[in-house]
């Protein structure tokens, strides 16, 4: 006669989310979703702790869990056998309906630890007999450890607007020499289809309905602020010669778009001064079907005249498609810090075209693999391609340069032309001395 046992169990953890995100578990069994997120359990939340903040450099994500908010679920699991499991925190974009498994799933962060968590019935049972008692886990901390990842694309698309040099160009003069930061604010367009038939309703009609399950995050490319945290209640700060970053997630990349809030800094400033909101401008979606490229849009003030433009780059990420990752385990933060550098040999030995010359040794080439093997490289790199003529190759850039004289003229310069193009009997004809490796 078989014997079943049905365990209630309640899970609890600790964790510091955001607005709109949500704490789950996922695990080996089909009752925790088999390490599918799109099949985990949907936690509830216990206490409400953390509020939060309009500081432009919030919290270090990775750092402030144990204050954080208590999550619990109760879930009813069968037989003696041990289950695996970890937490991660994600952000829901259609149904909160566990029965749902063909749910939108954003993963924000989740436990990468090799080992995942571990829940032993019998074990259980000892504790419970002994009256032992535990307190909740906390989010990303497991076995002496404290780990926690990012997440990947699944059903979204992220999308970038890149800042660099100088973005905004100011018609006045005397406003150039200002600072300002820049809001970024995602836009539902798909309000357009909705418009009053009025013209006044269609051109006044109020501002454009924002997308408020859509978060924006913001990097800066320097110490501190490289890493993407939710931006401040007036954007970011664009400094000359910085590079600034909107990071957004989106299920539906074709009907959002962005509106851009210039704010000034005033000088002097203290604590108390509020940046001033002088201009504004509209980013309509962007075409998926081109992964970057760059806009330049006019720049509005208040009063609804131009005063300048705003330039920026955009960057369109697709999750993979066909590959089906789970939580089961990932090997993304396995190699540990105190871990010794690899050598690794560039182009083999080095690179052998400095000012025009040719090193001793040739980059490229077996010699040059064999001599950085002799020196100790742990690795050798170097970049493949594929002739005209389909023969495989090795050679750094995708392009190379032929030198050429025009008719009438004595000097000679340089054309480019793709390896593609040439056959692998014209490439080894070619002379030495005019391939220029950058």
């Amino acid at each position: 006669m078989m014997v079943s046992m049905t365990c209630e169990v309640n899970f609890r953890v600790r964790a510091k989310t955001r607005p709109g995100e949500t704490v789950c578990i996922v695990g080996d069994s089909n009752k925790l979703g088999d390490w599918n997120p799109h099949k985990a359990v949907i936690m509830r939340r216990e206490t409400t702790k953390h509020k939060p903040s309009d500081k432009d450099d919030s919290e270090c994500f990775e750092e402030c869990s144990e204050d954080g908010d208590i999550w619990s679920k109760t879930v009813y699991l069968e037989g003696f056998d041990s289950y695996f499991y970890r937490y991660f925190i994600c952000h829901i974009s259609q149904s909160d309906d566990e029965e749902d498994s063909g749910r939108a799933v954003l993963v924000k962060w989740w436990e990468g630890h090799i080992k995942p968590r571990r829940f032993s019935p019998k074990e259980a049972m000892s504790q419970v007999t002994e009256g032992i008692k535990y307190g909740p886990d906390v989010f990303g901390n497991f076995d002496g450890v404290r780990l926690i990842n990012r997440g990947w694309l699944m059903d979204h698309t992220e999308i970038q607007l890149q800042f660099s040099k100088d973005p905004i160009t100011m018609w006045k003069p005397k406003y150039r020499e200002q600072t300002y930061s820049i809001k970024c604010t995602p836009i539902d367009y798909r309000y357009k289809d909705a418009i009053g038939d009025t013209y006044e309703e269609e051109v006044w009609g109020g501002s454009s309905p924002q997308c408020t399950q859509t978060q924006v995050e913001v990097s800066v490319l320097e110490k501190g602020r490289s890493k993407p945290k939710p931006q401040s209640r007036y954007g970011a700060i664009i400094q000359p010669g910085n590079f600034l970053t909107f990071h957004t997630m989106v299920y539906d990349p074709e009907s959002v778009g962005y509106q851009l809030d210039l704010y000034v800094h005033d000088k002097p400033s203290g604590p108390d001064t509020a940046p001033r909101h002088v201009g504004f401008c509209f980013v309509l979606p962007l075409d998926p079907l081109q992964s970057k490229g760059t806009r330049k849009i006019p720049l509005s003030g208040l009063s609804h005249r131009p005063i300048g433009q705003m330039q920026f780059n955009y960057l369109i990420i697709k999750p993979m498609i066909g590959s089906n990752f789970n939580m089961k385990r990932t090997f993304q933060r396995y190699w540990k810090s105190t871990r010794k550098p690899v050598d690794v040999g560039h182009r083999g030995l080095g690179s052998s075209y400095k000012c025009k010359k040719l090193a001793i040794v040739t980059e490229n080439t077996i010699r040059s693999l064999q001599e950085a093997a002799n020196h100790g490289a742990d690795f050798v790199e170097f970049d493949v391609h594929l002739t005209k003529d389909d023969v495989v190759i090795i050679y750094h850039d995708f392009k190379v340069l032929i030198t050429y004289r025009k008719k009438k003229r004595s000097d000679l310069e340089l054309f480019e032309i793709s390896v593609k193009d040439l056959t692998f009997a014209e490439l080894q004809q070619m002379k030495r001395e005019f391939r220029m490796m950058m």
